[in-house]
């Protein structure tokens, strides 16, 4: 049987869910099988067209995914989409303990989006949810089950202990507004803050003025339920930088700004 390893995740410059993904293919999960399982999850809302690119920035190669995405319907409920995200777990053979991460990471995201409305960050419009229903509606829910069937299938490709995941500390969030049709919301948005807040994540504002942390990437970080240790120290004892690791990029390139690769980095080790 092949062993365990351990995780270790470096969100120098944030995470999101299509990094995380892109992330573990660039670790060394089949491209091809996680095309499928990208485009089967986004099936059950619309229809995809997905596609992996290499890409180097500052000299370090990662893989970044494209996805234009049409979603069938505007929203739809938080329980539907829980629905789908089982059946596309099930289709693809995403069994325990993979498939409770992934449904973790949904319940995560839905109650964050809930509570980001019941305090004082409800009167700001969420982007992930309509709360004008008595149950939350998702908008971007196709995202969101493709970011999470992605996450646990890459998780389970790699062989990765789910108890043995390590995140080097703090977490960065970016800064400034997010855009969108409705208006601004400040970063980070209050989905994404009622995550850090109930799941105790280390965080940091910066380093630039954009969304890095996104509420799908905060869920996932928080079902993964890590150890959180200082990055100095964990480049300088663990080693990880000889270690297999792996680099998602988004869409977003500020490489040439801050003279780094503004990716997801992802390292393997093996289990002692």
């Amino acid at each position: 049987m092949q062993e365990k390893k351990c995780l270790y995740l470096d969100p120098k410059f944030g995470m999101a869910g299509d990094m995380f993904s892109a992330a573990l293919i660039s670790a060394g999960v089949s491209e091809e099988s996680m095309l499928w399982v990208l485009k089967l999850a986004a099936g059950y809302i619309g229809s995809e067209d997905i596609k992996i690119h290499r890409e180097t920035r500052n000299k370090v190669p990662g893989i970044r995914l494209d996805m234009n995405l049409k979603n069938n319907e505007h929203s739809i409920n938080a329980h539907t989409a829980k629905s789908f995200l089982e059946k596309i777990l099930h289709k693809a053979e995403i069994s325990s303990p993979y498939s409770e991460f992934a449904l973790g990471a949904m319940d995560i995201l839905t109650q964050a989006e809930t509570e980001a409305h019941s305090g004082e960050t409800g009167k700001q419009i969420s982007l992930f949810i309509n709360h004008h229903h008595h149950t939350p509606h998702l908008h971007e829910a196709q995202d969101i089950i493709i970011d999470i069937a992605g996450a646990a299938w890459g998780l389970k490709e790699l062989n990765v202990d789910l108890d043995a995941i390590y995140c080097l500390s703090p977490v960065f969030l970016g800064g400034g507004n997010i855009r969108f049709s409705h208006g601004e919301l400040s970063v980070p948005a209050p989905a994404t803050k009622a995550v850090i807040k109930k799941y105790a994540i280390p965080e940091q504002m910066g380093p630039v003025e954009k969304e890095l942390l996104t509420p799908t990437g905060a869920s996932l970080l928080a079902a993964m339920v890590p150890e959180y240790i200082d990055r100095a120290v964990a480049l300088e004892k663990l080693g990880l930088l000889q270690s297999v690791h792996g680099v998602g990029y988004g869409t977003l390139d500020f490489s040439k700004t801050l003279n780094a690769a503004n990716g997801l980095f992802v390292y393997l080790v093996e289990k002692l």
